[in-house]
């Protein structure tokens, strides 16, 4: 039998990850053609969606891993 909770549970996570990263990306997008500064933000933004990413993956991984 397939434990629809722990289903979906990882399909948020994957939400979670993805929304993060191209989040990031387009608001470093979106600042970089109102400011004119080039990738720079576009990359800040790749590079804070990916540690916000990490660390609230670990967070849930950990709440969902030990949970009783």
């Amino acid at each position: 039998m397939v434990n629809w909770v722990r289903v979906v549970q990882f399909l948020i996570l994957g939400w979670y990850v993805g929304f993060c990263i191209v989040g990031g990306i387009a608001l470093g997008v979106i600042l970089d053609e109102e400011m004119g500064t080039g990738p720079v933000l576009t990359v800040v933004g790749l590079i804070s969606g990916i540690i916000l990413a990490f660390f609230g993956l670990y967070r849930m991984v950990r709440s969902i891993a030990f949970k009783d």
